[in-house]
């Protein structure tokens, strides 16, 4: 808690308990540092945890990254957790400008990291995951069985990648993946993908996920499926970059991060080397004797800069650099680059080809490709560098030139063992062995130059390839300075191969030669470091370090430097006089004439010692003492012996007369020999002691203390008072100390331990408290530090688990056998070994009893009742039933819905006489058709009764016996009209009645179709309609429930809108009150509607603002307005061949001109409804306003003569340029839904 650790090292904690950071803790994991425990680590408050180097973190259970706590792994780290990863309630998500910036909160995964669990789930946390370059050879990963996210934020910046086994969850996540493209790997690659409303925040097209199942879910608009399903890519491209991670060129295998790679030709596709990997060996396994060429090049795309085509393979250099592309191939092969800055080396055995020119090897560079080897010619065809190609040389007039292609007197190419030099052929001498117009050895004593020649070596005893000294001869005076071996300059001292250690003295090192001080400094004698340090004897040296000649009339200094005049003085330095002449002495720098009767002793400096009653002064002189002093030194009063009766005391003579109170025995010269108490000695005199004590022998130490202090072991006097947790003290200190301390010192106290009672140390008890027990090592426990303790009394454990008992001394519980537990065992495993018996007896029983009855069903036919396995009730009349309830879900646990269930049922006749047997039902249903057994037509709970009449043939008379029937069917789209509650009718229309309603505790919309003469062609369209909607399943299609099929109860039950439709909205709020954004957000959701359907092969023929429901007018909501009434919805092909204009299908005003024609029509013909439905919506008014349009022909007229609303004032030109675009009236130029999405989303409001 608020700690800084920090592990370096090989450092290890290994913990088998909770590990908790909390508070402002940080913990540094450096170099080869491990941190493991076998339960859970928690990270909560604002702690963080950084790991650097190959740094690991292990636990065997979960870790927690919780409030605002941060986890950062970098440099290799790796943490391996056996449970799983749960981040949440961090920082609020903060998107990164910069990859390496610090962003407190969540876990950060970064260059090289690794990260294994079983689940990582992000909770309203953040997770940073990215590779700090594309120069790195290995990118930030984690591999775990799941991955969740939930309203948590991730950040994907470079290359990362997250492996799934199972499940990639995301919900309400937001994936800010700013810094990738489809040229990264993929976020995700997992097995399976489930997604519920997720924010993107990109700039390109990047691939998000690939699952080993189909996936057959989008994401948004513009995302895109590819590879069968399997590769989510948001973005339009169709490019597919395979990264390459490891080449082996021994086997010729590759290895790519990426699972579905390699792909085939039928893909466009590009092999993508990361930065470790240098090479690549192309192979053409073509027979062919042309020259070989790409098949297609794809390269004026997007994403195809920093590429290359060879044969069909396409590379692209966008993460690597500096590399080495080796072709086999058996002819001439082509190669095309795109954009290609990086520096990539083409090589071949054959010749290449690239915009005209052939050679076996070129560099590119900066965009450019250069040629570095010529192609091979045939013989005796030789190439020519002038126009790149092979020519048929000519005879030249000189005999060793081998091409001259335009002057037989000017060479071009020489033979090999000539070189060219100004158009003539030259014989390279001194050289053993040449080769293409060069010497590549040189003879004994000559070095090969950059020009192909040979040169003598003067002075070098070895010499490096180009042509510069390596070591220089050992037996001469040589330096080498830049590979040239030149003589010692004569001033230089010491020196190495390549420097000048030191020089002469006179001279310092300048450059590679030693020059003169004098030169440099004038008058100066030695110098160093760019300063003079002596001067010449003539000179000397100035306060700024110069030297300055001087001449002057007396030279008396010691160092010959002119100095001051000083009468009687015989030497001087530094203008000072240091000798005197006889007779005189030194003062204030003066010579003083030496007059004092009383001196006994001087020399050339004064006097040196005075006569007894004298002292020596500063200024040489002998002064007299004090009359108590015989002799005395630096003053009169400072005493060195005394005259009788004085003792010296201090350097001062005292009398007897100051000890009297002081002292208990005298010394017969004078002073104190035995001090009194409380005094202490010192020479002869006495003096006092300090205050705390009662005797001493100094001014520190007490022998004894006073009575309110006691002595401790060191000697100090310390109050009484100050000793803490005594019962008893004394002058002596503490005798006795109060419970729960111990003793000290031998007469201090100090506490013990809080769970001790009594201590004999600090960490030994002694007694511990009654809930504590004393271990043997003097250690207070409690009941959770001893293993299966259940209850300690009287600091003994004395209860303990099962099998266990406490030890004699109660200090730890023991293995104990329990007699009674093996006992109740032994019974139970004869009890079941005896129930085991009787089981096989019985089953044997059962068997030999089976066996025997199908061994009598072989010959033997039974009709009797009494001899049938079926068990009969009596019921009136003389019948037998085999039960008075029939239930169809004995057999199966629902039944299926509109098919036949069979349930078998026996009727037997108990008496004597002849008895007709007729069902009938007790009541009319509709839910179902009986036959003997019911056939169900919805989905229903039955029960019900059905009756048994039987007539006695021979008195006529007849029973009724009731028999009940149950079951429950199957769940399906067939309602149960009993489950639906109507509550109010919210409109009505040709087809039928609209109420808002219940099911189920949902509310819904109950759609009713009306009674009518042509109710046949109505439930075909009912039916229609309710087939096209069971197979409807997305967010922007209106969630259908069921329909109702019985006759007399034909409804719809779909999802309820609580604001109605579009047009309700329209005709009901005002223009400002709905802001523009919510009616692109609105038209959005319909549009995804549309292209839902599109893309399933549905038209839905109908579209208009009646038919778009409003869910909700929040902007931020997920969806906010869906399609709905699908009873004019077909499917594509069948709507291929006679499309006319038929009556109701569509409304006039928002029908297509094809429509309106006659005319065939398809997927367009929906966009031009939607055109009008969003001119409407943005212009919140009705597209063809009565006023100008009277009847419905003339909006026909004026649509079929290609004519188009005008732009109203308050739809924007961006608006209506889409409009423009969906009711073209070329079909062939009409936008496509997926487009109008396009332009909606980058609409700028």
């Amino acid at each position: 808690y608020n700690t800084t650790l920090i592990m370096q090292g090989n450092s290890m904690i290994n913990a088998t308990q909770i590990i908790t950071f909390y508070g402002n803790s940080s913990v540094f994991l450096n170099d080869n540092c491990t941190l493991k425990t076998h339960d859970s680590i928690y990270m909560n408050g604002n702690s963080s945890l950084e790991m650097n180097g190959t740094a690991l973190l292990e636990t065997q259970n979960v870790l927690y990254v919780t409030d605002n706590s941060t986890l950062l792994m970098d440099q290799y780290s790796k943490i391996v957790i056996g449970g799983f990863v749960k981040i949440y309630n961090a920082f609020e998500y903060q998107r990164p400008t910069d990859i390496r910036k610090y962003y407190k909160g969540g876990l950060k995964v970064y260059q090289g990291a690794f990260l294994i669990s079983s689940n990582v789930t992000v909770i309203k946390g953040n997770l940073y995951i990215s590779g700090i370059s594309d120069h790195k050879e290995d990118i930030p990963k984690i591999e775990v069985d799941n991955f969740g996210c939930e309203n948590g934020s991730i950040f994907f910046g470079k290359d990362s990648l997250i492996i799934t086994h199972e499940n990639v969850n995301l919900s309400l996540c937001i994936l800010d993946v700013s810094f990738r493209t489809i040229r990264d790997i993929p976020l995700f690659i997992t097995r399976n993908f489930v997604f519920r409303i997720i924010t993107i925040t990109t700039t390109y097209d990047f691939d998000l996920i690939y699952t080993d199942n189909v996936y057959s879910g989008r994401i948004n608009g513009a995302s895109k499926l590819l590879l069968n399903g399997k590769l989510t890519r948001m973005g339009s491209s169709e490019k597919i970059f395979c990264h390459l991670n490891k080449v082996d060129l021994s086997t010729k295998r590759w290895s790519y991060t990426e699972p579905y790679c390699p792909l085939g030709n039928d893909v466009d596709w590009y092999i993508t080397p990361l930065y470790n990997v240098t090479s690549l060996l192309i192979e053409n396994t073509t027979k062919s004797d042309t020259m070989v060429l790409k098949r297609h090049q794809k390269q004026t795309e997007l994403y195809s800069d920093e590429s290359a085509t060879i044969f069909d393979t396409q590379i692209s250099f966008y993460k690597t650099n500096n590399f080495v592309v080796g072709i086999l191939a058996n002819k001439v092969t082509e190669i095309s680059t795109f954009n290609l800055s990086k520096n990539v080396l083409f090589i071949s055995e054959t010749n290449l080809y690239h915009e005209g020119i052939t050679f076996r090897a070129a560099l590119n560079k900066n965009y450019t490709l250069t040629r570095i080897i010529n192609p091979i010619c045939e013989y005796p065809l030789i190439y020519n560098k002038t126009n790149h190609s092979c020519y048929t040389s000519v005879e030249c007039s000189d005999t060793n030139c081998k091409y001259c292609p335009s002057d037989t007197r000017s060479c071009v190419q020489c033979h090999s063992s000539y070189s060219l030099e100004s158009g003539k052929c030259v014989n390279i001498t001194n050289c053993l062995y040449t080769k293409a117009n060069r010497c590549l050895f040189c003879s004994k004593g000559y070095h090969l130059q950059t020009n192909g020649t040979c040169s003598l070596i003067n002075n070098c005893a070895i010499i490096e390839f180009d042509g510069k000294c390596q070591l220089c001869n050992y037996n001469k005076q040589l330096i080498n300075i830049n590979g040239d071996c030149i003589e010692k300059d004569a001033n230089i001292l010491n020196s190495s191969e390549h420097t000048i250690v030191s020089c002469n003295k006179g001279f310092y090192i300048n450059s590679m030669t030693c020059k003169n001080c004098t030169d440099t400094y004038s008058n100066s004698l030695w110098c160093e470091n760019g300063r003079t340090t002596k001067c010449q004897s003539t000179s000397e040296m100035t306060p700024n370090g110069k030297c300055d000649i001087k001449i002057c009339d007396n030279k008396n200094e010691s160092n010959v430097r002119c100095s001051v005049d000083i009468p009687d003085c015989l030497y001087t330095t530094n203008n000072k006089c240091i000798e005197c002449k006889q007779n005189y002495y030194i003062y204030n720098n003066t010579c003083q004439l030496l007059n004092d009767s009383h001196c006994m002793l001087s020399n050339t400096f004064g006097c040196t010692s005075c006569e007894d009653n004298f002292y020596l002064t500063d200024t040489q002189s002998c002064e007299r003492c004090d009359d108590n002093c015989l002799t005395c030194i630096s003053n009169s009063r400072k005493c060195l012996s005394c005259a009788n009766d004085y003792f010296l005391a201090n350097y001062k003579c005292e009398t007897n007369d100051n000890l009297k109170l002081k002292c208990d025995s005298f010394s017969k010269d004078g002073g104190c020999v035995i001090c009194k108490r409380g005094y202490y000695r010192v020479g002869l005199d006495c003096y006092d002691c300090d205050v705390k004590c009662e005797t001493c022998n100094n001014n520190i130490t007490c022998l004894s203390c006073n009575s309110t202090n006691y002595r401790t072991k060191s000697g100090k006097c310390l109050p009484q008072s100050s000793i803490v947790g005594c019962d008893n003290v004394t002058s002596d200190g503490c005798l006795k100390c109060s419970e729960h301390y111990f003793q000290i010192n031998g007469n201090e106290c100090d506490k013990c331990d809080k769970n001790c009672k009594a201590c004999s140390s600090q960490t030994t008890c002694v007694t511990c408290s009654s809930d504590m027990v004393l271990s043997s090592y003097g250690e207070c426990l409690n009941i959770s530090s001893i293993s299966k303790c259940l209850e300690i009394t009287n600091s003994q454990c004395t209860k303990c688990k099962f099998w266990n008992s406490p030890n004699i001394e109660g200090k730890y519980c023991e293995t104990k056998v329990v007699w009674w537990v093996i006992l109740i065992s032994v019974l139970v495993i004869i009890v079941f070994l005896v129930f085991i018996f009787i089981v096989i007896v019985l089953i044997i029983r059962r068997i030999l009893a089976h066996l025997h009855q199908k061994e009598v069903e072989k010959t033997t036919t039974i009709f009797a009742m009494k001899l049938s396995n079926v068990k009969f009730i009596l019921l009136r009349g003389g019948i037998s039933v085999q039960s008075k309830e029939i239930d169809f879900n004995s057999d199966i646990e629902e039944m299926p819905v509109n098919e036949e269930t069979k349930q078998t049922f026996c009727v037997g006749n108990s008496s004597k006489n002849v008895v007709k047997i007729q069902f009938t039902i007790s009541s009319k249903i509709d839910k179902l058709i009986i036959r003997f057994d019911p056939e169900i037509v919805c989905t229903c709970h039955i029960t019900d009764t059905i009756q048994i009449v039987s007539k006695n043939i021979k008195n006529g008379k007849e029973c009724y016996n009731s028999i009940t029937i149950i079951g429950v069917t199957k769940q399906s789209t067939r309602l149960d009209y009993d489950e639906l509650n109507e509550e109010k009718k919210l409109g009505e229309g040709s087809f039928g009645v609209v109420f808002k309603g219940t099911f189920r505790g949902n509310t819904v919309a109950i759609k009713k179709m009306k009674n009518s003469n042509d109710d046949k062609d109505k439930s075909n369209e009912f039916e229609k309609e309710v087939n096209m909607l069971d197979k409807f399943r997305n967010e922007y299609i209106v969630h259908f429930y069921g329909a109702v099929f019985i006759p007399s109860h034909i409804c719809m039950v779909s999802e309820f809108a609580e604001y109605g439709s579009l047009q309700d909205l329209i005709k009901h709020k005002k223009s400002d009150d709905i802001d523009m954004k919510l009616r692109v957000k609105m038209l959005l959701d319909a549009a995804r509607g549309i292209l839902y359907l599109h893309e399933n092969g549905i038209l839905h023929r109908d579209i208009k603002p009646d038919n778009i429901l409003v869910f909700s007018i929040e902007l931020n909501d997920g969806v906010d307005a869906k399609l709905t009434d699908f009873g004019s919805a077909r499917n594509v092909n069948l709507l291929i061949t006679n499309m006319t204009f038929t009556k109701g299908i569509g409304t006039p005003k928002y029908m297509a001109p094809e429509i309106l024609n006659k005319q065939h029509y398809k997927k367009p013909a929906d966009v031009f409804s939607f055109a009008i439905t969003m001119y409407e919506c943005f212009g919140w008014t009705d597209a063809y306003p009565k006023q100008s349009f009277t009847y419905a022909w003339d909006i026909v007229d004026f649509v079929v003569n290609g004519k188009r609303l005008p732009q109203p004032k308050n739809i924007d030109n961006n608006i209506y340029k889409i409009i423009n675009e969906a009711w073209d009236d070329d079909v062939n130029k009409r936008s496509q839904i997926k487009n109008i999405i396009i332009s909606l989303e980058n609409l700028n409001i």
